[in-house]
């Protein structure tokens, strides 16, 4: 990249960007694997859930 003229600067701040993106995208992940296998330890229950995304909300409010 440093080659394409970008400075060093500008691939560190993107690199960030891309760190930072990824670590809750990670973070939900590892939370509904952790519900899923949460969910198939109930043996012969009914189980209701409700899922309501933070993006859906700031949507509504505004």
């Amino acid at each position: 990249m440093t080659r394409d003229r970008f400075s060093v600067d500008a691939i560190n701040a993107f690199i960030t960007r891309l760190v930072n993106a990824r670590t809750p995208i990670d973070t939900d992940t590892a939370g509904a694997r952790q519900l899923k296998a949460a969910i198939q330890a109930i043996k012969d229950k009914t189980v209701n859930s409700t899922v309501t995304s933070k993006r859906h909300l700031e949507h509504t409010h505004v």
